[in-house]
């Protein structure tokens, strides 16, 4: 096997640039040279197609993720000796310690975890040193039930290891249950005659969201031409209960309505969030446009847009920005870097941004360093904001219940709302269309707001990754 070729999809990455390594927290001599032997030159190879370069950059025993809640690895390399079985056990053993509180939790970061740990969570956020690793999930305080480890694979020298697997997380609420599930990828190594975690990163894997069935007429008012730029435009058609959305006459792409002016795409894999289309209207309530959760911004158009003839990929043009936010972890002949890649592409006249969040782990053989693991993905993008009135805000306001043991109050400020469960901070909650809304500092984690007939708000449901968490308004 060899990553580079097994998933050409991830090295897409363009010249990287040292100036981030100077800035590194830690061992800033080492930092750059692992960016410019190691992390740039892997990158630079793989971007001009040189499968030798990459080849010699890669261990035999590297695990490869890319995002998509899988991962590539060589069979013929898993282990299942005794280490990986110790490793396994050391795993199950931080999960459940996390289930069983917080005292029992320290105690076992402190056996099991390195000191220097870097941990990478569910929403890219890095944390570094021995301290407590909850999955990110909903901003509810809920209660673990279980946790289940599935699609183990181990590589191991004896002294250093890559695992990858699967957690299952089930989350009590109230009387509702959730099941949450991860792809992580861990590095452990020998220190001090025993075997201690230095690194994990985790990637959330999706479900589809609940659809809504909307009346046809509804569903018709979406359909049209929409133009994006100069040489470009999508079409969007009925296609039974879904809308099929087309560049340039290209393959389309299928949405099924999460609520109404808000669809999102279906069959991405596992590790992708969603990408969503948020409808805009005009001031007599018609379809004026809408802006993908990429960042793309299209107008309606009444009549046909007949786009002129552009070779395909002829208005897209991409790079990639030098590293930023560097983070090196070093555990004498291995070390462990985390960093964000920010690819800005021209898009027929628009300019888009994607962030992504990778980790890669090095490890010295001889001379040379080689990559021994690499978990990378997109990181969500923000939503486009939707101006709220403050009558409109109000209607939101008030205590809302998921069962008898989890409540939460939105507080309406003029146009502003915000959310408290208990003793927690409050989170700031932003529109992106008529009863949708996203945590600002909960990424992937949305708001979505239930009505009678009569127009009330009558309770919410708590998105995260396609599982929704019920919440009833109390006192309407």
């Amino acid at each position: 096997m060899r990553a580079a070729a097994a998933l050409p999809g991830l090295v897409l990455f363009a010249v990287l640039s040292n100036e981030a390594a100077v800035a590194a927290p830690a061992d800033a001599e080492f930092s750059a040279m692992l960016m410019k032997q190691g992390i740039e030159a892997y990158s630079e190879a793989g971007a001009r197609g040189d499968q030798k370069t990459t080849d010699a950059l890669t261990d035999e025993d590297i695990l490869f993720a890319g995002g998509d809640g899988s991962v590539d690895h060589d069979e013929k390399r898993d282990k299942n000796d005794a280490i990986a079985a110790v490793l396994k056990e050391h795993t199950l053993a931080l999960r459940q310690a996390e289930n069983a509180g917080e005292v029992d939790e320290m105690a076992a970061m402190r056996r099991f975890a390195a000191a220097d740990l870097l941990a990478i969570d569910e929403d890219g956020r890095v944390t570094e040193g021995n301290q407590i690793l909850p999955p990110a999930d909903l901003p509810v305080r809920g209660i673990p039930e279980q946790d289940t480890v599935t699609d183990w694979v181990a590589h191991h020298d004896g002294r250093t290891a890559v695992t990858s697997y699967v957690n299952e997380r089930s989350m009590r609420y109230g009387g509702q249950i959730l099941l949450f599930r991860s792809r992580l990828i861990d590095t452990w190594a020998m220190l001090d005659g025993q075997w201690k975690l230095c690194a994990r990163h985790a990637v959330p894997l999706f479900d589809d969201a609940a659809t809504v069935k909307l009346p046809d007429a509804a569903m018709d008012a979406y359909a049209g031409s929409y133009a994006i730029g100069p040489g470009a435009k999508a079409v969007l058609a009925r296609d039974g209960a879904l809308l099929a959305s087309s560049v340039n006459g290209g393959k389309p792409t299928r949405y099924a309505a999460e609520l109404p002016d808000v669809f999102y795409a279906l069959g991405s894999s596992p590790g992708s969030a969603r990408t969503h289309l948020i409808f805009r209207r005009d001031a007599k309530g018609g379809i004026a446009g809408y802006t993908s959760s990429s960042g793309l911004r299209l107008e309606r158009v009444e009549a046909p847009v007949t786009a002129p003839a552009v070779a395909q990929g002829g208005g897209i043009e991409s790079h990639v920005l030098p590293t930023a936010h560097l983070v090196v972890h070093r555990f004498g002949d291995m070390a462990v870097a985390t960093f964000i890649h920010e690819r800005v592409t021209q898009f027929y006249g628009q300019t888009l941004h994607t962030e992504y969040r990778s980790t890669e782990t090095w490890v010295k053989r001889g001379e040379s360093w080689k990559m021994l693991a690499l978990q990378s993905r997109a990181l969500e993008h923000a939503m486009p904001v939707h101006a709220l009135s403050a009558a409109e805000a109000q209607a939101y306001a008030g205590t809302y219940a998921a069962g008898a043991d989890v409540a939460g109050t939105i507080a309406a400020e003029g146009g502003a709302l915000s959310v408290r469960f208990g003793a927690a901070p409050a989170l700031r909650l932003e529109a992106i269309a008529q009863d949708d809304f996203v945590a600002r500092d909960s990424p992937g984690t949305g708001f979505i707001f239930q009505r009678d007939v009569a127009g009330r708000v009558t309770g919410y449901v708590a998105r995260r990754e396609g599982r929704d968490l019920q919440f009833v308004k109390i006192g309407i």
